[in-house]
């Protein structure tokens, strides 16, 4: 359980019933999850694609985005119980396993304070994505130097 693990999204077995309750979920956001996400459809956010209710190890994380291995959790008032805080930090710890990181943002902050959020997401989406390496120069790939 690496961070080089790609494909772990697309590859893992998804049982019938949590694919059906995602699908309930996006189709039943909380208020709070549908402002967020009118600024995140159709990579809003400095071109970065999220997907909504994403099945992960068995979880589902409200929002996800692949590239830089980054889940984003709107957490309402529930999330406040002590029951519920072990809960999420399970998660979190299962998600961190697989090398993809959480964001955990409150309603509040989403309601009330919607585009210091974006900033937020937008420093963590560029500090966890790497710029892909130079290409190589025409000498390192095996030609000639004339």
């Amino acid at each position: 359980m690496t961070k080089q693990n790609s494909g772990l999204i697309r590859l893992q077995p998804v049982s019938e019933s949590k694919r059906s309750f995602s699908r309930d979920l996006r189709k039943d956001m909380t208020l709070s999850e549908e402002i967020l996400w009118a600024h995140l459809r159709n990579n809003q956010l400095n071109g970065y694609k999220f997907r909504r209710q994403q099945v992960i190890a068995g979880f589902i994380a409200d929002f996800y985005c692949e590239k830089a291995k980054l889940v984003l959790e709107v957490d309402g008032s529930v999330h406040e119980t002590v029951e519920q805080k072990k809960t999420d930090k399970h998660k979190d710890d299962v998600y961190k396993a697989y090398g993809i990181s959480v964001m955990r943002i409150t309603n509040d902050e989403i309601e009330k304070t919607i585009k210091s959020v974006l900033m937020k997401i937008g420093e963590k989406l560029a500090s966890q994505v790497t710029s892909p390496p130079s290409p190589l120069s025409h000498e390192a790939r095996g030609g000639r130097n004339e």
